[in-house]
């Protein structure tokens, strides 16, 4: 299991994916976002305030708004932007060379879920 808040995907947390396919032969990789995430919250607050995010938070406020640059910043487009990071995720990670030649072998999936805090169902898709 590889977390970041927001499934931040930084550069330790794609190595640590690559390593697991690679090395370890893991056949699935699950990105699951979940209800009221507090990362991407906080990413819409930033962007939605013009400010920077407190210190290191910021540097999750880079990774995760690319997944909804495309969309208007609105106060009541959190679960929507938990879902685009989600499907801003796995777009990613399929994109990178050692994903797709695995995928292309049919040696790993990559999906994307979502959590319901409230109860506990896990949508794929």
């Amino acid at each position: 299991m590889v977390r970041t808040a927001g499934h931040a995907l930084d550069r330790a947390a794609l190595g640590s994916i690559e390593f697991s396919i690679e090395y370890l032969h893991v056949p699935l990789v699950v990105v699951m976002g979940h209800e009221r995430c507090g990362a991407v919250k906080a990413t819409l607050e930033a962007l939605q305030n013009h400010q920077r995010a407190p210190d290191a938070i910021q540097s999750l406020v880079n990774l995760i708004r690319p997944a909804f640059d495309d969309y208007p910043v609105t106060p009541d487009m959190l679960d929507f932007a938990i879902q685009a990071n989600i499907r801003y995720t796995v777009r990613h990670l399929v994109q990178t060379p050692l994903i797709a030649s695995a995928l292309e072998e049919e040696r790993v999936w990559v999906v994307g879920a979502y959590y319901d805090l409230d109860t506990g169902v896990v949508r794929f898709g």
